[in-house]
């Protein structure tokens, strides 16, 4: 949980977003990244708006730093002083820390005022009326935006689609789970069109199948086998045959059906009701579900067997707040569908949907998409006004310059002895470029390192 120091020099705590996945217990320490989520006029570098961080740390300001060592993001915002901020990595830690370099306008972590922050995965950053969100991991190349028909660069999403090309050409049974609204069919239809099976992509959501049914619409029945019968009619796996099957919500499936489908996997037959002989079924099978199926099994409602001939290979569909530099983009992808791509978003806009909580994951944020279309077809940007109350949360006030108190000059609060470390060795030991980089003197930055007992050319 973040720790960070206000304008009044109080130690409090950034207000936190839900956890996301954190990739600390990998081998290789991930990146660092900054996605530019909303600025009022185009960023440098280049176009794109994902940024990955190197121990050089990145700037963030209004215009360039022509002096500046490492990589600096341009901001075309007049709310976003010349020399704003600062994020550098900590060597020792491989935390990312933020500092103030003495900006007029100051910044927000997650809503709340801050001078100085170390961040975490998925924190809001504003400046002014620019947003950015913080991410750890490898992001998905921009030509990879929309591969596989998921939109999203995020880390988990990248990963997602790096196992899907993997286990589509095989047969293996595909095991989707995730929250629901998270695009667990979306993961089906991609492996169905990666595998570039010949036949048809079929979906059956068992929630809705009553035990009296599963046979007859999964299997199929012959003329005649009961009353109402007056044709043959081919169930699901039939009809998925050199394609691709799909069961969602397979968790909900009654118990006593389940043995049925069993035998269909295991046997890749099936007998239609009436039939007296079986028929041979070549379909790909991808199963979701948003049920601990472990826990389902624990408790007796789903069959052991079943779960194990179902759990060929596992993908995870992740959450929003796992992915929250993806959200802007899947806003942006709706309004494209609706013809509605140039209309801007308000920079107030922008940071509600960011800190909100998406419940109900991709579906809900679709959902929102379609209601603010319809009920505001003609206004010129999207604004917080029009968000459904419970989205609007609270957001930054309006930004205005702030003053040092008994002074004409802007506030500046010294650095924390691990960031003044972290900036140090980010410049290489270079008080001169240290005290550029926070817009101070080099007497102030020797008077920091004098405090912290940091000996000078060492940065230790």
């Amino acid at each position: 949980m973040p720790t960070v120091l206000t304008e009044a020099m109080s130690t409090q705590e950034v207000p936190t977003l839900p956890p996301r996945a954190h990739p600390s217990s990998q081998a290789e320490p991930q990146p660092w990244t900054v996605f530019v989520a909303a600025s009022p006029g185009p960023s440098k570098p280049g176009n794109d708006a994902l940024l990955v961080l190197d121990a050089d740390g990145l700037r963030i300001g209004r215009e360039e730093d022509p002096g500046a060592s490492g990589p600096c993001l341009v901001l075309a915002d007049p709310s976003v002083s010349r020399r704003h901020a600062v994020l550098c990595v900590e060597p020792t830690s491989d935390e990312l820390m933020l500092l103030d370099c003495n900006s007029s306008y100051g910044m927000y972590v997650n809503g709340a005022p801050i001078t100085r922050a170390t961040l975490r995965p998925g924190d809001i950053l504003r400046l002014g009326d620019s947003l950015l969100v913080i991410g750890r991991g490898q992001p998905a190349p921009s030509e990879e935006a929309k591969a596989l028909g998921i939109v999203g660069r995020a880390p988990a999403i990248h990963e997602l689609r790096r196992i899907l090309r993997h286990v589509a050409p095989s047969g293996l049974v595909v095991l989707a789970v995730g929250q629901t609204g998270t695009g667990k069919e979306l993961v089906a239809r991609a492996v169905h069109d990666t595998s570039k099976r010949s036949g048809a992509f079929v979906a059956i959501n068992c929630a809705a199948l009553p035990a009296t049914l599963v046979e007859n619409l999964l299997f199929g029945h012959r003329k005649g086998a009961y009353t109402g019968a007056s044709s043959d009619e081919e169930g699901a796996f039939v009809r998925a045959r050199s394609g691709t099957l799909f069961l969602d919500e397979v968790g909900e499936l009654p118990l006593e059906s389940q043995p049925k489908l069993l035998r269909a996997l295991e046997n890749r037959e099936v007998t239609p009701i009436g039939a007296v002989h079986p028929v041979t079924v070549d379909a790909r099978i991808v199963v979701a579900t948003n049920v601990d199926l472990r826990a389902a099994v624990a408790a007796g409602h789903f069959r052991e067997d079943l779960y194990a001939r179902l759990a060929g290979l596992v993908v995870r569909s992740p959450p929003l707040l796992e992915r929250r530099e993806d959200i802007v983009p899947l806003l942006e992808h709706c309004f494209a569908q609706a013809e509605l791509a140039e209309r801007p978003m308000n920079a107030d806009f922008v940071e509600s949907v960011l800190r909100y909580a998406w419940p109900r994951n991709v579906r809900e944020l679709v959902k929102l998409c379609e209601r603010l279309v319809v009920l505001h077809p003609d206004a010129a940007r999207w604004e917080r006004a029009m968000l459904d109350v419970e989205m609007q949360g609270e957001s930054a006030p309006a930004v205005t310059p702030r003053r040092a108190e008994g002074t004409g000059q802007t506030g500046e609060r010294p650095p924390s002895r691990e960031q003044l470390i972290a900036l140090l060795a980010q410049c290489d030991g270079n008080v001169t470029e240290v005290a550029r980089l926070v817009g101070r003197n080099r007497k102030q930055v020797y008077r920091w390192m004098a405090s912290y007992a940091l000996e000078p050319g060492t940065g230790r």
